[in-house]
């Protein structure tokens, strides 16, 4: 491996300088802002060249932000490289590209605190969803919300793992509360069908595709589709023979409470 250009080095250095003076960094490891430093240049690389902000300068100073702010970096930082960046190379040319990028800068910083937001609270989704038994044969799963693929994944694992415990011969999962789902987010979603099927169980889906036909159009469900609750248990007790009313005495319940919680043999 070979020793970066001297003029490099030095402004490595002076971005690591810059950034372990930024609020908040003072106990960062110096690796993780030698590696912040770093994303920068290929930036200042590609700014030699050019004495305006290029579309190719744009997106490198949009991402060097995006980067950083999706690895949690404070908000100052971006800044404090670009800042350190212009300083260090003292020309015209440097301070109009730094002023026409801050923008940029703030953009994509911005962008990526939102988008790893959006994730967090995407999980946290998935993972409270409710997941409930009918009856002492049917579960029931409530997709809802902007679910994404790996949140409307954890929603299908959770009712997997909830059948395994509880020997519930069906399942009916209720897409009626999604809100604007792709045809990725359903396909995972009907991978509950799957999950039931290797259980010895059967599936059932609650949903209105008319509500969103391009996402359905582009998903086909491996389990019936009914309008309503009502609807999908009906198929349920009819065409599989599965109880779908609720547990009315002491000892149903308390054989379901036990059910939930003992693992299949």
């Amino acid at each position: 491996m070979t020793d970066p250009p001297d003029d490099e080095a030095a402004l490595t250095a002076a971005l690591c300088d810059a950034l372990a003076r930024v609020p908040g960094l003072a106990a960062t490891p110096p690796a993780t802002r030698d590696a912040w430093a770093e994303e920068f240049l290929p930036f200042a690389r590609s700014a030699v060249a050019h004495a305006v902000a290029t579309p190719e300068l744009r997106s490198l100073a949009w991402l060097f932000a995006y980067r950083l702010g999706d690895q949690q970096a404070p908000a100052p930082a971006p800044l404090a490289a670009l800042t350190a960046w212009r300083d260090h190379t003292g020309t015209d040319a440097a301070r109009a590209l730094a002023e026409q990028v801050t923008p940029l800068l703030l953009d994509g910083y911005a962008r990526a605190r939102e988008d790893r937001a959006r994730a967090t609270l995407l999980a946290s989704l998935g993972a409270s969803l409710p997941v409930m038994a009918l009856s002492l044969d049917v579960l029931l799963a409530v997709a809802a919300g902007p679910l994404d693929g790996d949140a409307a994944r954890a929603l299908v694992e959770r009712a997997g793992q909830q059948m395994l415990r509880s020997n519930a011969r069906g399942v009916v999962l209720d897409l009626t509360g999604l809100h604007d789902p792709d045809a990725a987010t359903l396909g995972e979603l009907d991978a509950i069908a799957h999950a039931a099927t290797l259980l010895g169980a059967h599936a059932a889906f609650v949903a209105v595709p008319s509500a969103h036909p391009e996402a359905f159009a582009g998903c086909a469900f491996r389990g019936p589709i009914f309008a309503t609750l009502p609807e999908a248990l009906a198929h349920l007790a009819r065409t599989h023979g599965l109880e779908t009313a609720p547990a009315r005495t002491w000892s149903d319940r308390l054989r379901t409470w036990w059910m939930t919680r003992t693992p299949r043999r």
